[in-house]
């Protein structure tokens, strides 16, 4: 019989474990942004892969690579803060005349 393990840290474990066995990449603590409340790095991927349209337009508006993933970044923590974390996920987000949606590309209509 094996024994029960009852542990914040064996079930933190536990969850970790099923969600990377099921497709989720593990995070760097390294790159988390406390000032922000996210991973700047991981932002910018998503954004990237998910609008890569939109992606190009903010680093052409925004100086580049480097300077839109820090302004991105403040805009989407400024957002968080002043909208809620619901209303972002499920709105439509604009920055500097470009359009982002985070349940889906903003260009498609359900």
């Amino acid at each position: 019989m094996m024994a029960k393990v009852t542990s914040e840290a064996a079930f933190e474990d536990a969850i970790e474990a099923h969600l990377l066995a099921h497709g989720w990449r593990q995070g760097s603590a390294a790159s988390y942004d406390r000032t922000f409340g996210l991973d700047p790095s991981e932002l910018v991927a998503f954004l990237e892969a998910s609008q890569p349209e939109e992606w190009e337009q903010l680093t052409q508006r925004l100086g580049g690579v480097q300077t839109a993933g820090e302004r991105i970044s403040k805009y989407v923590a400024d957002q968080l803060t002043q909208r809620g974390t619901i209303e972002v996920l499920r709105g439509v987000t604009k920055m500097n005349g470009v359009r982002s949606g985070w349940r889906s590309s903003p260009r498609r209509t359900a």
